[in-house]
């Protein structure tokens, strides 16, 4: 038997026309094609896992065995490497629940070619706020729009 580099074009001339298969625990399969291989055997991925928010607004670690659409959930942004990017992704949610009970709202945009940079124009509340809230107001800004993320 003889096999063909994909990769390379290269031919081989397999020994006695059989492979060998040798696994950790000492077993040895013997199989006389890749064909014959395949039947029996495929690649396995191990499950990993992923983070999620859930309907209450909490972290979740999931895993593919889950019965979720994996689909819908990357989507919609739902789905995470890591739980630190989830807690991130609600930090960030949070921030925009309470700009939008400011009465933030983006009322359009403007575009200057000379500077080569545009603008968003936005509106909350004109009532005054106080220094903690204005605080908090400009902090959630900065977290949703100047964290250095591409």
């Amino acid at each position: 038997m003889k096999l063909r580099n994909k990769k390379t074009g290269e031919i081989k001339n397999i020994n006695h026309n059989k492979i060998l298969i040798h696994f950790n625990d000492g077993e040895t399969k013997c199989v006389k094609s890749l064909a014959e291989l395949n039947e029996e055997w495929e690649d396995y991925e191990e499950l990993k896992d992923f983070w999620f928010i859930d309907d209450e607004g909490d972290v979740q670690c999931g895993c593919i065995q889950f019965e979720v659409n994996l689909d819908l959930m990357k989507s919609i942004g739902n789905y995470f490497d890591t739980r630190e990017e989830a807690e991130k992704a609600v930090e960030k949610l949070m921030a925009w629940k309470r700009l939008k009970d400011e009465g933030f709202r983006f009322c359009g945009w403007a575009n200057d070619y000379k500077k080569k940079m545009g603008k968003i124009l936005c509106k909350c509340n004109s009532r005054k706020a106080t220094f903690d809230e204005a605080k908090q107001f400009y902090a959630d800004l900065d977290l949703l729009f100047s964290g250095g993320e591409e």
